[in-house]
C-alpha cells in the first residue's frame, strides 16, 4: 500500500513539474471571433521565449498586435496592444496537444472574443 501511495505521488508531481517546464515558443495559427458576434478571424501567432516572460506577435489580415505574456499552472496570461488601437488583456489554457484557447478584451471591454491557437513548427 505504501509502495501505491509513493507510486501516485511521484506521478503526480511529475505531472506538474511537466505543467511548469513547458514551453509554449513557437508558431501558431490562430482562429477567432469578435466580442459580441462581431465576426470570425484567422491569422497567425509567433511566441517568443524572453527570459521570463514571452513576447507575443499576432498577424491577422494586414493588422498586428503585440503583447508581452506570462505562462504560470497550465495558464497563459497576455496583455497586448493592437496597432493603433488600446491595450488589453488575453487569458488561454494550455491543452495537452499543445493547442492554447481562451478570451481576450480590450480594455474597457464588456464581452468576450475567444481565440484557438493550434502550434504549427516548434522552435
Amino acid at each position: 500500500m505504501k509502495r501505491i501511495a509513493i507510486l501516485t505521488t511521484g506521478l503526480l508531481l511529475s505531472s506538474v513539474a511537466s505543467l511548469w517546464a513547458q514551453d509554449i515558443a513557437g508558431s501558431y495559427t490562430v482562429e477567432g471571433s469578435n466580442p459580441g458576434g462581431g465576426g470570425i478571424y484567422r491569422g497567425e501567432v509567433t511566441v517568443v521565449k524572453s527570459d521570463e516572460t514571452y513576447q507575443v506577435l499576432w498577424k491577422i489580415g494586414n493588422q498586428q498586435h503585440r503583447g508581452t505574456g506570462i505562462l504560470r499552472d497550465g495558464g497563459f496570461a497576455v496583455v497586448y496592444q493592437p496597432q493603433g488601437g488600446g491595450p488589453g488583456i488575453a487569458v488561454y489554457q494550455v491543452g495537452p496537444n499543445g493547442a492554447l484557447s481562451g478570451s481576450w478584451v480590450g480594455l474597457g471591454g464588456q464581452q468576450l472574443g475567444s481565440e484557438v491557437w493550434n502550434p504549427r513548427d516548434r522552435t
